[in-house]
């Protein structure tokens, strides 16, 4: 969530949780735009690093002028947000399976009150995740003021709350959130894996309402997630895998408006000894861009965007713990921003870009040389209980 960065997963201030995709996806008819290969050579330390080539399909729908693909499970559905520009915003979000390797028809995804202030608000899925028999896909987000539930913001647009979609069965998560308007903004769901782990980031009223990250456990409860030491200004989780492993970024000071990336590794995996989580912050090829890690597959392939020079490009990040390595992913039709938000386990990977008129296009990138497999999960779940109504 950074205005500054103007380009991840979430768009936030410097003190209180704002809309965080007002850059959405896709639902209803549909366009799609032909496949193009386009394989990144990165510019480094010079570490000898191997690099991947991805087949590029733009996803689009045409009831909306700007769209992004938030999520990719391991059925290659996806999941996404479109929305028109203009001085009333709404999200809508959707669902597509792929068709003869094109995504061509969208499925509304809106929770089933949704609710605007003046007209503004909506609906933003942000994560998709199959469920462990690959049936039924499960997913997360946020929504504002859904069915007028309570911590609307007063008729202001202030009633953020996150949502959970389980096959049909929708659950609401909100944490923290002052119930008036003057209290903190919401919560906001940014990640769900497929025992229905998620992970997010609330407006915290003991601080000012500055951003902070929980991960919610099956069943309701949740904890917070502080990604590094002292504690940072705000910071947000963005991505969950069936391991627990979970990715974010942090600003780390109220001065500093470049963004820092962060991957926490369950206790005991990774040599781990703290519990609940050990931290690692990164920036791309430590070279001290802003930069931000928003999804993470179960071989701890991250993906994010980082700003150089004004331009925002699209990251890969493999062996996060140990010589990371990093590569750059542009989208051939770019003009200045690509961010990818989401990677499943075979390296398919999703995000969105910006043409030349300042349109935003959704995107999905399959690896040129083919699928990989899933590597090794580190645990194995049997429940799949999405968080409960609190």
């Amino acid at each position: 969530m950074r205005s500054q960065l103007c380009s991840g997963r979430n768009i936030a201030s410097a003190a209180v949780i704002a809309l965080a995709f007002v850059i959405g996806a896709c639902s209803g008819g549909a366009s799609n735009g032909s496949g193009s290969s386009f394989q990144t050579m990165p510019k480094g330390s010079g570490r000898t690093r191997a690099t991947v080539s991805y087949t590029f399909t733009t996803v689009d729908n045409s009831a909306g002028l700007n769209n992004k693909i938030m999520g990719i499970n391991d059925n290659s559905e996806i999941i996404g947000v479109y929305y028109n520009p203009g001085s009333i915003v709404v999200g809508n979000s959707y669902v597509s399976q792929p068709s003869s390797g094109s995504y061509t028809i969208f499925t509304l995804n809106n929770w089933p009150d949704a609710h605007t202030n003046n007209g503004a608000g909506g609906t933003y899925m942000t994560s998709l995740a199959t469920t462990a028999n690959y049936a039924q896909p499960i997913a997360a987000g946020y929504a504002y003021d859904p069915g007028g539930m309570p911590g609307g913001g007063n008729g202001s647009r202030l009633g953020v709350w996150g949502v959970a979609d389980n096959q049909g069965l929708w659950s609401l998560i909100k944490l923290h959130t002052g119930q008036k308007a003057g209290g903190c903004i919401g919560t906001q769901l940014n990640g769900i894996n497929a025992a229905g782990y998620s992970v997010g980031e609330y407006g915290d009223p003991a601080n000012s309402c500055l951003m902070r990250a929980f991960e919610e456990l099956p069943g309701g409860s949740s904890k917070n997630i502080v990604p590094a030491s002292p504690s940072p200004y705000v910071y947000a989780a963005t991505g969950i895998d069936d391991g627990l492993n979970v990715v974010g970024w942090l600003q780390p000071s109220k001065t500093s408006a470049t963004t820092k990336g962060w991957y926490g590794y369950p206790y005991g995996v990774n040599g781990c000894k703290t519990k609940p989580y050990c931290y690692t912050v990164l920036t791309y090829d430590n070279k001290g861009y802003s930069t931000q890690l928003l999804g993470i597959n179960a071989t701890s392939a991250i993906v994010g965007s980082y700003i150089q020079s004004g331009v925002t490009h699209g990251l890969l990040l493999t062996s996060p713990t140990n010589n990371p390595s990093w590569q750059t992913i542009d989208e051939p039709n770019a003009k200045s921003i690509t961010v990818v938000n989401g990677i499943n386990d075979s390296g398919d990977i999703c995000g969105w870009y910006n043409d030349g008129n300042g349109n935003l296009h959704g995107f999905v990138g399959v690896p040129s040389g083919g699928r990989r497999a899933g590597g090794k999960v580190h645990r194995v779940f049997t429940d799949n209980h999405l968080p409960v109504l609190r």
